[in-house]
């Protein structure tokens, strides 16, 4: 995550799902944005904005979300913004800046796990999404701070808390990309139960759901009604 993705389309979404779970589910929410610097070479990512001009097709999903991040335009891009509101629900923030080194990256890590023992279920908003094998988290590779590792994960899931991950697609098609995230998270996490996974999808971008147990978790209506956030399941699992 990067602060300048603030209030774009993405982060629209995300807002609208990190809004739904607690208000839904009473379970205690940590944010660990896993924050990055500006890249060396810019790119796009972030200027997606537009929909703050579509309220027809985009403001019923969570109106006061949409209308929160209307008035923010002109505040500059940061997620202290979200942390200041009150919009996610009590939820508690861990914002420490990710690092790509072996020593920054482990006391990133150590202070997410201090951060955690409170909370039922962590979202993790990597740039990207799950470690890859050329972007190894433990070992100093540069731009593996945009991933989050799978080691964090099984920490996590084995100090029983639940997990909500952002994950960006690659190019392949979407349901066998989703497919393999789930199986992966299933093999690292030793995740048997099948409702325990599931997944939210959007146009860009998917949020991988491990739930340590069955809750009452939907988003609301409006959000599947609009095809803004749809959530899948497996049938094979």
């Amino acid at each position: 995550m990067k602060n300048e993705y603030f209030g774009d389309d993405n982060d629209y979404r995300k807002y609208g799902l990190l809004r739904s779970l607690p208000r839904t589910s009473n379970m205690k929410l940590l944010v660990a944005w896993m924050l990055t610097g500006l890249d060396e070479e810019q790119s796009n990512d972030g200027q997606s904005r537009s929909y703050l001009e579509k309220e027809d097709r985009f403001g019923g999903c969570d109106p006061e979300l949409y209308d929160w991040l209307r008035e923010k335009r002109g505040e500059g891009r940061s997620v202290s913004h979200i942390e200041n509101s009150q919009l996610l629900h009590g939820a508690t923030f861990y914002s420490e800046v990710v690092q790509d080194d072996r020593a920054g990256r482990q006391q990133w890590a150590e202070g997410l796990y201090r951060k955690a023992e409170s909370a039922d279920v962590v979202f993790l908003d990597p740039d990207i999404g799950i470690e890859v094998a050329s972007k190894p988290c433990e070992g100093g590779r540069k731009g593996s701070s945009k991933y989050v590792a799978w080691a964090e994960l099984e920490k996590l899931w084995n100090a029983g808390k639940s997990l909500l991950i952002y994950q960006h697609f690659a190019h392949a098609e979407h349901e066998a990309f989703i497919r393999s995230k789930l199986h992966g998270l299933k093999e690292h996490l030793r995740t048997p139960v099948p409702y325990q996974l599931s997944a939210f999808i959007t146009p860009k971008v998917v949020f991988l759901l491990a739930l340590q147990k069955q809750v009452d978790f939907e988003v609301g209506e409006a959000w599947i009604k609009s095809k803004q956030l749809e959530r899948w399941s497996d049938p094979a699992q």
